[in-house]
């Protein structure tokens, strides 16, 4: 059974260490009620791989300066191809933020 219309794999794997707690902390209670991590927000950009926009958002902002390198740390863009132009644009988006 699923909650929302779409099924998401990953839930059950980012809900899984909350299950054996007793009690939650604030943090641990916001990233529940908030859907994950920054790393699990902003839409799925990679269909292959399961990659969120958040997480080549922040494979960026750790260094990742090119689509291999993207690639390399999120596995975004190493498959089927389809996302690598949004990649690429999330690169250039971080270039000219850089810049200014």
């Amino acid at each position: 059974m699923t909650l929302g219309s779409t099924y998401q794999a990953d839930a059950r794997d980012r809900f899984a260490p909350f299950m054996a707690l007793d009690r939650l902390t604030t943090e641990q209670r916001d990233e529940l009620l908030h859907g994950g991590t920054d790393m699990h927000r902003g839409g799925e950009l990679c269909a292959c791989f399961g990659v969120s926009c958040g997480a080549v958002e922040a494979a960026i902002a750790d260094g990742a300066t090119s689509l291999a390198a993207v690639g390399a740390t999120t596995q975004a863009g190493t498959n089927c191809g389809s996302c690598r132009s949004e990649i690429r644009a999330l690169l250039r988006a971080a270039r000219l933020v850089k810049a200014a």
